[in-house]
């Protein structure tokens, strides 16, 4: 799996048991480089390419970013609705979709007994959505994180499985958690077969083994570590 942009000189290379760490020591090109990835999510074209074994892939289709990991809500809308299909999915490929049928039928009953006792000429939809029902009854994550990696793993996770990404940006996570987490959270992604690009904008001379590590300094010089 690699990363590649035409402006960029440095191909980020991802691969598996390995996490690949970028240090911009740079400010403006650290806050360019998370800005444009940003934007290139937002399916704006900046010439940014995610490639696996040459085959170019959908950037924001397998590709998420994730700048504050306290944001990593799983009960968000897009999620949910996600979510959602998957599930009306499952249920529409299965044998539960005869239970879905009779229960659609037996509600659609009671609304029109419901219907004709009022006052008025009154009208319904007929054809039902499975998803419907999900939203009705509020089905949503069950969240109850000990701790801020834990909640940041969980995220991941789900995204991963619901959307089918594979590889996740992180920004300055150094920041919030300490050498033995991070050991944790990798641990875990290569359990998953999980991508993982830590973005950094200082280096704190802190290699873990896992770890490879491409620096460009302020002066814009490329140095390998790990």
């Amino acid at each position: 799996m690699k990363i590649v942009k035409e402006q960029f000189e440095c191909p980020i290379e991802l691969e598996e048991g390995k996490i690949a760490v970028l240090i911009l020591e740079k400010q403006e090109k650290f806050t360019d480089f998370v800005s444009e990835l940003k934007e290139q999510l937002s399916d704006n074209d900046l010439g940014w390419i995610l490639s696996d074994n040459g085959e170019i892939l959908p950037f924001s289709k397998n590709l998420e970013l994730i700048i504050d990991p306290f944001a990593t809500d799983l009960n968000q809308k897009r999620i949910l609705t996600k979510l959602y299909s998957v599930m009306g999915k499952s249920v529409v490929e299965s044998e539960m979709m005869n239970e879905w049928r009779i229960l659609y039928s037996s509600m659609l009953s009671m609304v029109s007994n419901v219907m004709d006792n009022m006052p008025y000429i009154l009208q319904c939809n007929q054809e039902g959505n499975v998803t419907d029902l999900f939203k009705q009854l509020d089905v949503k994550f069950e969240t109850n994180p000990e701790n801020l990696l834990e909640k940041l793993i969980d995220y991941i996770c789900v995204i991963s499985e619901v959307f089918g990404k594979k590889v996740f940006v992180l920004v300055n996570m150094k920041s919030y958690f300490t050498k033995d987490e991070l050991k944790m959270l990798y641990k875990k992604m290569f359990y998953e077969k999980i991508y993982l690009l830590l973005i950094e904008n200082y280096d704190n001379n802190d290699i873990i083994e896992e770890e490879r590590v491409t620096i460009i300094d302020k002066d814009m010089c490329v140095i390998n570590r790990g």
